[in-house]
């Protein structure tokens, strides 16, 4: 059975951004923030089967993020009454966690995937129209040309925060609205889920989806300039390549500093010997 027969279509309940995205185990007492291009294809479909909503099944059997995005689920706080959600919010007894990446990582995840890789794919496009009409000066933008990794961060660290696409919006802007307990390094999914393997009694096993990075083989000279168009099996050019730039880097650090601080205050964390 079709999800538009299961579900009705989700609708406001009164929350505004970040809460409306933040998922729940409300019988395993979880909360979870998920940021975009830091691991939230899997920890949406970990916090799916992990809830009491109805007909997961169906909803894990496609792409969770229309699932969960379009119908009234009952996966995010969205999805209840809004008085239901805020004691949820204000319940000391809940674990609120997400999960952090280094700035410029999540950075070059989004240009390669969104950019490059799916720059030609309609559904995208409501992701990267506003950089491309800027950066190419065009009212119909060439999807095809592209921009480059440097015109990407060119414009986009000139904008308010606030009007960022979610894909490259600072991190730290998602974390404003709700203390949260817990904030994991990207890199170190192995404590999420052993962590999340005592809270919620039952094993579990954390895939990662949507790694748009593959095996960095290769290093490419002055990359950072070439348009989506012109660039080759991206997935194979070295991270190493892109920082080339201390221009780029500069940029990204200041624009960024937050979430720089909150990802290596979150490494640290990793670091520190188990008290268990």
């Amino acid at each position: 059975m079709s999800l538009e027969h299961l579900f009705e279509p989700r609708h406001p309940n009164g929350l505004s951004w970040p809460d409306i995205g933040v998922y729940l185990a409300e019988s395993k007492k979880l909360l979870f923030c998920p940021i975009a291009k830091c691991g939230s294809t899997s920890l949406k479909r970990l916090m799916v089967e992990l809830s009491d909503v109805p007909h997961k099944q169906e909803i894990l059997s496609g792409d969770v993020h229309r699932a969960t995005g379009v119908f009234r689920t009952g996966a995010l706080l969205i999805d209840l009454d809004l008085d239901h959600a805020m004691k949820i919010i204000q319940d000391p007894d809940f674990f609120r966690f997400s999960v952090v990446r280094d700035p410029f990582d999540r950075l070059l995840s989004a240009f390669r995937e969104k950019f490059v890789v799916n720059r030609l794919q309609p559904p995208n496009h409501w992701h990267t129209c506003e950089v491309l009409t800027n950066v190419q000066g065009r009212d119909q933008p060439d999807y095809d040309e592209g921009v480059s990794f440097a015109e990407f961060i060119d414009f986009i660290t000139t904008q308010p925060p606030e009007k960022l696409d979610t894909h490259w919006r600072p991190q730290s802007h998602y974390l404003r609205t709700m203390r949260y307990d817990r904030l994991y390094a990207f890199e170190d999914f192995a404590t999420l889920e052993s962590d999340l393997e005592m809270r919620s009694g039952q094993p579990l096993q954390i895939q990662h989806r949507n790694r748009s990075i593959g095996v960095e083989q290769r290093e490419v000279s002055g990359i950072t300039r070439q348009r989506a168009g012109t660039i080759e099996s991206i997935a194979e050019v070295s991270k190493r390549s892109f920082m080339e730039d201390q221009d780029l880097l500069d940029k990204v650090e200041a624009y960024y500093a937050e979430d720089h601080r909150q990802y290596y205050d979150a490494l640290e964390v990793t670091r520190r010997p188990s008290v268990r």
